[in-house]
């Protein structure tokens, strides 16, 4: 369950938000549905404002609590980095930084790498069958070397079962 006031991801019977401290009840639990196109959510904070921060399919977005949105393309997003709880990266057309605060900057920065390589966090939890699927409908024979080191990542899988199964796929 999600905590409707600032997003974080919550235990199922959490009575408060560990993150805002909002209480929560039946009447504002969000439950996470596969319709919900968010990869990774978060609460933030940019400066004095406070929010989620959302991984979507091409762009991270920052939503204030006060409903304001702001969006980065994926593709645009330049040397994502985590230093002591905040999330950086360069941006065009800004003159500094983009700095937020938000826990697990080094999880966020690797889940926005491997999202701008077209690899979503969802991935992790696939079974054999799927995972199979998901190589063969998010990589081409081009990114085999990155197939490969994805389903390596996933499955623990040696080198060479890795080959078999990637050739298979592809």
């Amino acid at each position: 369950m999600f905590c409707m006031n600032c997003g974080m991801e919550l235990p199922d019977k959490a009575k408060f938000c560990l993150s805002c401290g909002a209480p929560q009840n039946s009447t504002n639990r969000k439950e996470k549905s596969p319709s919900d196109d968010s990869y990774m959510k978060s609460s933030a904070n940019y400066g004095f404002a406070y929010g989620t921060l959302e991984l979507k399919r091409d762009k991270l977005m920052f939503c204030t609590k006060k409903g304001d949105v702001t969006e980065y393309e994926l593709s645009l997003i330049e040397k994502p980095r985590a230093t002591f709880g905040i999330l950086g990266f360069s941006y065009p057309d800004q003159a500094s930084e983009i700095s937020f605060g938000v826990d697990n900057t080094k999880k966020w920065v690797q889940v926005i790498l491997d999202a701008k390589n077209g690899i979503y966090p969802q991935a992790a939890e696939l079974s054999e069958h799927e995972l199979e699927e998901y190589i063969r409908t998010h990589f081409n024979l081009a990114q085999k070397a990155a197939a490969l080191k994805y389903y390596r990542e996933r499955t623990g899988a040696d080198l060479k079962t890795a080959r078999e199964v990637v050739s298979r796929i592809l």
